[in-house]
């Protein structure tokens, strides 16, 4: 049977609807994937991958515009023994709310992410050294502050925080080695008695730690 030219005008109009919402779906689920290639799904921050991008296209920027930035780690303190004391979902109550708060006390411009477990790693643009000390102390005692209600108990905890730095001038540095002295940092913070700021032996040019009663 023939169609008439409005019914098939119309044909055409649903076919075309069809094709619309299938390509809108379709949109819809790349860009999802897209997130979850990119987000940690229990704190909602970035993920450690795309970290590193970040971080790449930040090396390229410093070197093509002269430009600076600085590089921070922070571990908690302890955190075993929340997971151990309370439970893991009491542990990743915690975790969600350290990274609320560290989205609080960071600038706009700053990139926050999970680097693993209870490790969390921030990008600072054109951040001086002295400013990213200061950065990290209020994140320091923002966590210090922080008390999360779980099952009848307030639970807190502390951070450890390593701070590496670079500029155009210092771009013999690989990104791994940034890394490393970001690294080296924290794990000076934990010998040095925990819940203070430190930066690798390497970047000595300005006072090693600060916060808590290290300074």
């Amino acid at each position: 049977m023939s169609l008439t030219t409005n019914e098939l005008a119309e044909q055409y109009k649903n076919e075309k609807e069809q094709i619309q919402q299938t390509s809108f779906a379709l949109s819809n689920s790349n860009a999802e994937l897209s997130r979850m290639a990119f987000q940690d799904s229990l704190t909602g921050l970035y993920n450690v991958r795309y970290m590193h991008e970040y971080l790449d296209r930040e090396l390229k920027r410093v070197s093509r515009y002269n430009g600076i930035f600085s590089f921070l780690m922070f571990d908690i303190d302890d955190f075993k023994s929340i997971n151990d004391t309370y439970g893991h979902q009491a542990g990743d109550k915690m975790l969600q709310e350290i990274a609320t708060t560290a989205l609080q006390t960071i600038r706009n411009t700053d990139l926050l992410a999970r680097y693993g477990g209870e490790e969390f790693a921030v990008i600072l643009p054109e951040t001086t050294l002295e400013l990213a000390l200061e950065i990290g102390e209020r994140l320091r005692k923002n966590i210090e502050a922080l008390r999360v209600d779980w099952k009848n108990n307030q639970l807190s905890v502390t951070a450890s925080i390593g701070i590496s730095y670079y500029s155009a001038e210092e771009e013999s540095l690989s990104k791994n080695q940034i890394i490393a002295n970001a690294d080296a940092g924290l794990y000076r913070s934990k010998a040095r008695g925990k819940n203070c700021i430190s930066l690798s032996k390497e970047q000595t040019h300005l006072p090693a730690t600060m916060g808590n009663q290290h300074t």
